[in-house]
């Protein structure tokens, strides 16, 4: 060795040992590192872990579950038969129809009714309407016809088509038991 150069696998320790390569003279390994031998393997591991979950990605799944495309038809069947047709335990009974004569009962009603707005009308404001949406509006089916400043009709239709009448001047006995039935019906209460 030439004067001037420094052997660099001696090290400058007080026994002369051998400095390792790459390290600094004085400085001892840092805890918790590992070599380069070992890194590599740890590298080709993990390597070797994706290699062989995406091989197990790639392979096709077993076709045993056949039996559920089969379930999910046969439910597929039953739901649109239901939505057709539905049976009477999943929709109920049918509705209960009204007969005419409860329709003609109902029609006096809604006239009477609507005389007892009218004339409520009346002793508030001195005057008849002019039509049934001054006062509200008026009750489906009951068309309103005044006949001069103190004398009115209402009119409505039973189910064969034959006019309702309650004239204000002469209200029929008709409309004053449907008026009993609805102060009884209110008294239930």
């Amino acid at each position: 060795m030439a004067e001037g150069e420094r052997d660099e696998t001696r090290g400058s320790g007080a026994a002369g040992e051998p400095a390792r390569a790459g390290r600094r003279e004085g400085v001892g390994p840092l805890p918790g590192t590992s070599s380069p031998d070992e890194r590599a393997r740890l590298v080709a591991e993990a390597l070797a872990h994706v290699e062989a979950r995406d091989q197990a990605y790639r392979r096709p799944l077993p076709v045993r579950a056949r039996w559920k495309g089969l379930v999910a038809t046969a439910l597929v069947a039953v739901a649109v038969l239901v939505a057709a047709a539905p049976p009477t335990w999943i929709a109920g009974p049918p509705p209960a129809t009204v007969s005419p004569e409860a329709r003609v009962r109902g029609a006096r009603l809604a006239l009477y009714l609507q005389s007892r707005a009218i004339e409520s009308f009346r002793a508030e404001q001195r005057r008849l309407p002019e039509s049934l949406d001054e006062i509200g509006g008026g009750l489906p089916g009951v068309r309103y016809v005044r006949s001069s400043d103190r004398v009115y009709q209402l009119v409505a239709h039973d189910p064969a088509g034959r006019a309702i009448v309650l004239d204000s001047v002469r209200p029929d006995s008709l409309f004053e038991r449907a008026a009993r039935g609805l102060e009884a019906f209110a008294g239930t209460r």
